[in-house]
């Protein structure tokens, strides 16, 4: 069951009439997953997402999931722990390759601790290169488990993504751990050189972050394959408007029910109506269709299609607004869904973590987040200069941010995320089928599926024009 990859990137790749054998086979070791997993899939699926108030809940102890949170959390804290300190004095394919697998059993063995759970394993891949990775954008081992694994308590988060994945914040909200398939894993492992290579370049680039690839191996024999990711949003800022921008306009709009949500992620005909325009200016457009450019081709060689650019806009309110403190519970707040007393264990042991967070997180704020400046770098070492804000400096934390707020009073942050969707055979018959139905030529098509250099073009070119 290792991940080898290679032949995930070959353009002759064959596709075995069987592969749907084994996705049904995959599906049954899911079988006895807690049945918050497959809540979404179910026919009360649309029911259950209309009657949502809050768009993420807490998971600590006694929740019906805790036991699978617990085991990604500690097999993240003794993987992360066991390379903390092993040099890597070269990147060649045995970095790339390595995989480490350690045995948790309820009593402990020499590499592993004891725990009141049940037995698992669990698989760590590339530690020596993610672990390069996270320290590329200044996140070092101890902010990496502090982060994770202080409290062994993650935020689910309900989103209206279709991909059936299911997506959880860590406890200060600073990465987002992804469930994956088989395929998508083994696509990330088989791009991982590249990836790397790209990330280690381009400093600035907008492409989500991938910290860490990991799996759960249960006893009873299911598999949970996840990605951790850093947060394009901050924690700190409320984000008033959400976009998952795509380039293509089929279907490609929100409900009114969705649009009930305050936290409503909405898409490109959302924006499209809405007349919406980020205004940068021309240096900070420049500079980010340029990085833009530079990420897409990436993409393009790695024939990546189905990414989106995730926007967050933060409003201020003037000028001269002043910081006010936020509270250390105001991450949980928004998680319990402001559920007050009925939550206040739980907070509880949320403002104890957060409290020890909070001045960690004014130094290392941009370490995953792309704001207007379209650089993260630049606002990290801005930040640590500045140390940690008083209440005498302005909200906006941008290197020319007086300009931006005097002009636009909005703070963007934006990245792009999705992509370990591989235009595979797959993908071109869902191509090739949707431009038969709906006649469609190249370079006209509006539908999502298309080959990656049209994806590509079709995506920097709405993104340009939904700039100013």
């Amino acid at each position: 069951h290792d991940l080898t990859g290679e032949q995930f990137l070959s353009p002759d790749r064959p596709v075995s009439h069987k592969s749907g054998s084994r996705e049904r086979l995959f599906c049954r070791r899911f079988a006895r997953l807690p049945r918050w997993w497959w809540c979404n899939r179910s026919p009360m699926s649309t029911e259950l997402k209309k009657s949502k108030v809050a768009t993420s809940k807490l998971i600590s102890q006694g929740h019906d999931s805790f036991e699978l949170i617990f085991m990604m959390l500690m097999g993240i804290r003794t993987a992360v722990g066991k390379f903390a300190s092993a040099s890597v004095a070269h990147v060649g394919p045995q970095e790339f390759n390595q995989k480490w697998e350690g045995d948790f059993l309820r009593k402990g063995t020499a590499e592993t601790p004891a725990h009141l759970h049940a037995d698992f394993k669990f698989k760590d891949y590339a530690p020596l290169i993610f672990r390069q990775l996270r320290e590329r954008f200044g996140i070092t081992a101890q902010d990496y488990m502090l982060s994770l694994t202080s409290e062994y308590v993650l935020v689910e988060m309900f989103t209206n993504s279709k991909s059936g994945s299911f997506f959880f914040y860590s406890a200060d909200y600073r990465f987002v751990l992804k469930t994956c398939t088989k395929r998508e894993a083994a696509f990330l492992m088989a791009a991982l050189p590249q990836y790397h290579t790209h990330l280690m370049q381009h400093r600035f680039t907008l492409l989500c972050r991938f910290f860490g690839l990991h799996r759960v191996h249960h006893r009873s024999g299911k598999r949970v394959y996840f990605a951790v990711m850093g947060n394009v949003f901050p924690i700190d800022k409320p984000i008033h408007e959400r976009y998952d921008l795509k380039g293509s306009t089929r279907n490609r709009f929100t409900t009114d029910a969705e649009r009930q949500d305050p936290n409503v992620v909405l898409k490109d005909l959302d924006f499209i109506n809405a007349r919406r325009k980020l205004q940068l200016g021309e240096d900070k457009k420049r500079r980010l269709l340029t990085q833009i450019k530079k990420d897409c081709e990436l993409l393009e060689r790695l024939e990546v299609i189905d990414y989106s650019m995730l926007i967050g806009i933060h409003r201020s309110s003037s000028t001269t607004t002043r910081r006010v403190p936020k509270p250390p519970s105001m991450f949980y707040k928004v998680a319990a869904g402001g559920a007050g007393d009925a939550a206040s264990g739980a907070s509880a042991d949320a403002c104890r973590l957060a409290d020890g967070l909070w001045e960690a997180e004014q130094q290392r704020l941009s370490a995953v987040q792309i704001v207007d400046t379209v650089s993260q770098e630049e606002l990290h070492e801005q930040i640590s200069r500045k140390g940690r804000p008083t209440d005498d400096e302005s909200d906006v934390d941008a290197a020319d941010g007086a300009e931006g707020a005097e002009l636009y009073k909005e703070v963007y942050y934006v990245g792009v995320i999705d992509i370990l969707c591989e235009y595979g055979l797959k993908k071109q018959l869902e191509h090739h089928y949707k431009a038969a139905k709906h006649g469609e030529k190249v370079g006209a098509q509006n539908f999502s599926v298309v080959d990656p250099l049209q994806y590509s073009t079709r995506f920097q070119n709405f993104i340009a024009d939904g700039l100013a």
